[in-house]
């Protein structure tokens, strides 16, 4: 099986602030889901994922990709 998300660590397409083990992280973590959730992510857009990452508490994106 291929993964959906790959892991891109440098700006534009990543924070300059995230870490590329965080971001590798999160990557393994989304290509681990299944259906309903593959559906919900494929309809977010780029601005909804960094109003989400910028709304969480500094140690919260540490801790959300985990």
């Amino acid at each position: 099986m291929q993964d959906r998300y790959h892991a891109v660590t440098k700006p534009p397409w990543s924070p300059s602030s995230a870490s590329p083990q965080d971001i590798e992280a999160l990557a393994a973590a989304l290509n681990a889901l299944d259906s309903p959730a593959i559906g919900a992510l494929d309809d977010l857009s780029v601005d909804m994922v960094e109003l989400a990452f910028n709304s969480l508490r500094p140690k919260g994106p540490t801790g959300f990709a985990r």
